[in-house]
């Protein structure tokens, strides 16, 4: 019997390489857990609608032992925490969870790479999985994120430890319920998909705890609103199709060992032509244990004139980029205005300063960012 030991995670996948037959690669993904970017051996790869990533990579993710009978042709997963046991051919004639036979996840081998179907394995250990598809019909005005296809994995039950020292895990709070109308048979919809962000390991464990409340505080918050929205319009129409829906999730980004950007993005919809989107950011000095403003970021507390001037200088240097923006007499004037304190965090070395739709452009227009070199 072999064993499969976990090896160290690095940071960043992106792959571009296609596969032929009946499954191909997803090209350019990112794979998160629980915000954090993480690495594997070999591309997902997409086959009749399934995610399937490296055996290997997976196991290490959730923190799973794998065992490998060479004789039986037998993979076997375990975790003990979660007293869970997943066994899988790999001629993908069986799966097992807990002894319970299932047929719809067979395990499969891609050029003697073992690969496992991510969200059935993930979602069987409590984890919330989610492929989404870079944006169709993003241009070079869409930001770097929705460039990628990216796999997302939340969890409460796996703590991953950032570069900048904090353990991160996910708390999420989702439900869903349909309700036919009493008069035409049109249906009232209501969901809610929230996910927030626990931070263990910070140096300042009172900001620790005053994030923590704060993120719950909104999951709370937003959950109380949509269910109070679906109630009154459940109660007061029935005639026509309702729907009340809350979506809630975050990404980190991390610069060097210290800094770490907690980005949350969700939607409001309670009826109408859209819903709206939402964004809101903190910015973390883990080492020195502060939340950070941009004054902190810029070191200079009259900040807001040159930081509004760098920002109006992209915007000329790239008008095909920024062409869609609210005309100046919209907006009061030819210099576009800052945002508020809490729109902006930090990627790759560089200020991202974002705006949110309606605020200097049509809602179609969506985020409208700015990067910013910080050297």
């Amino acid at each position: 019997m072999k064993t499969l030991k976990p090896a160290a995670l690095s940071m960043l996948l992106l792959f571009s390489q296609f596969l032929t037959g009946t499954g191909y690669a997803a090209a350019e993904t990112i794979i998160e857990m629980n915000g954090i970017k993480i690495s594997t051996e070999a591309s997902p790869i997409i086959i009749n609608n399934i995610v399937y990533t490296p055996l290997k990579t997976t196991a290490e993710l959730l923190e799973l032992t794998a065992d490998y009978n060479e004789e039986e042709k037998l993979v076997t997963l375990k975790h003990e925490k979660l007293k869970a046991e997943i066994k899988m051919k790999t001629d993908g004639s069986e799966t097992t969870v807990n002894g319970k036979k299932y047929k719809e996840a067979p395990m499969i081998t891609v050029n003697n790479q073992m690969m496992v179907p991510v969200r059935f394995i993930s979602e069987a250990l409590g984890c919330k999985a989610i492929w989404s598809e870079s944006w169709a019909e993003c241009t070079e005005s869409c930001e770097p994120r929705y460039r990628v296809n990216r796999l997302q994995l939340f969890s409460a039950n796996h703590a991953i430890k950032a570069v900048s020292g904090a353990a991160i895990t996910a708390e999420i709070s989702s439900d869903e319920k349909t309700i036919p109308a009493k008069g035409d048979n049109r249906e009232t919809n209501y969901n809610l998909d929230i996910k927030i962000p626990q931070l263990t390991g910070l140096k300042n464990v009172p900001l620790q705890e005053t994030l923590n409340n704060e993120f719950k505080k909104r999951m709370n918050d937003r959950s109380a609103a949509v269910a109070k929205a679906y109630a009154e319009n459940r109660a007061a129409n029935d005639d026509y199709t309702w729907s009340a829906s809350e979506s809630l999730t975050f990404h980190l980004s991390e610069n060097s060992a210290k800094l770490l950007s907690i980005v949350f993005e969700g939607e409001s919809y309670y009826g109408g032509a859209h819903g709206l989107p939402y964004r809101f950011a903190y910015t973390i000095d883990t080492a020195g244990g502060k939340l950070l403003t941009l004054a902190d970021i810029l070191k200079n507390k009259n900040y807001q004139s040159s930081l509004q001037q760098k920002i109006n200088d992209i915007r000329a240097k790239n008008s095909g980029m920024y062409s869609e923006l609210f005309r100046e007499d919209m907006l009061g004037g030819k210099m576009l205005p800052l945002p508020d304190e809490k729109q902006f965090y930090i990627e790759d070395g560089k200020l991202v300063i974002f705006y949110a739709p309606y605020e200097i452009a049509p809602y179609s227009r969506g985020f409208v960012t700015f990067t910013i070199p910080l050297d």
